[in-house]
């Protein structure tokens, strides 16, 4: 088991890729989803998972009780010191579904309430004291590469890169490439969104920029409509089973 953080731009499927992943891996054993975007919210009515009565930061007391428990720790000592099982994440924080669970770090909530780094520490944190030996651990991040400067690529066995037809994200996944070499963490890549016409061309765009390896999540009228009505995606799509072949394989001589 492994934990895997999904990156990539805004609007890419991110989410949709997160939710069809942790759903594959519940078939064969225990999945903890962290939503450590601080501003997307579906994630968890697409999983099919009741949003938990709390955030992580607000099993904290809030931001600004986070802030003063981050000051205060000494030689920037973790703000969680155990491994961490399910059963000692803080009450009030997890949705669980059978063998599938979900939390969310924290979220801006309002106006003019300040920089979301301290929910970017406690992220790095959390994601780090998680006990990966006894279930995965698949991470939905904000889009860009904010949480490999924060600390957050350190804590994860590997990077899933989504990406689309778009300059863009080809210009963004050239730039993660780069920051996963500087760590030394695997890189896997998916596309999506791919009409039929471009496909060869983007695949080999690709992997004229790096990719060693692509798999390809097919355009779903089901997951579209999922995604627009706030229900759970109930698609099976075959071509994750070869990701998550590769995702079992991260670490491995």
């Amino acid at each position: 088991m492994r934990k895997v953080i999904v990156a990539g731009r805004g609007g890419n499927g991110k989410t949709t890729l997160v939710v069809l992943l942790a759903k594959r891996l519940a078939k064969d054993g225990f999945v903890l989803v962290v939503d450590s975007d601080e501003s997307n919210l579906g994630l968890p009515a697409v999983l099919g998972l009741e949003r938990p009565k709390k955030t992580l930061m607000d099993a904290f007391g809030g931001k600004d009780r986070l802030k003063v428990a981050i000051r205060s720790r000494h030689d920037q000592s973790p703000l969680f010191s155990e491994s961490l099982d399910w059963s000692l994440i803080p009450g009030g924080v997890l949705s669980v579904k059978g063998r599938l669970a979900f939390a969310t770090v924290g979220k801006e909530e309002h106006a003019l309430e300040g920089c979301p780094c301290p929910m970017g520490v406690l992220a790095r944190d959390f994601i780090r004291a998680l006990d990966s030996t006894r279930f995965w651990v698949i991470v939905d991040t904000e889009a860009g590469v904010e949480h490999f400067g924060r600390g957050l690529v350190a804590e994860v066995d590997g990077v899933i890169y989504v990406a689309e037809p778009a300059f863009e994200s080809l210009l963004l996944f050239e730039k993660v490439r780069h920051m996963c070499e500087e760590v030394r963490k695997p890189l896997l890549v998916v596309a999506n969104k791919v009409l039929p016409s471009l496909k060869d061309r983007f695949l080999q765009m690709l992997k004229e920029k790096g990719a060693k390896q692509v798999y390809l999540v097919p355009y779903s009228d089901d997951i579209n409509a999922s995604n627009m009505l706030g229900i759970p995606i109930e698609a099976e799509v075959p071509e994750i089973d070869s990701l998550v072949e590769a995702l079992q394989g991260l670490g491995r001589a």
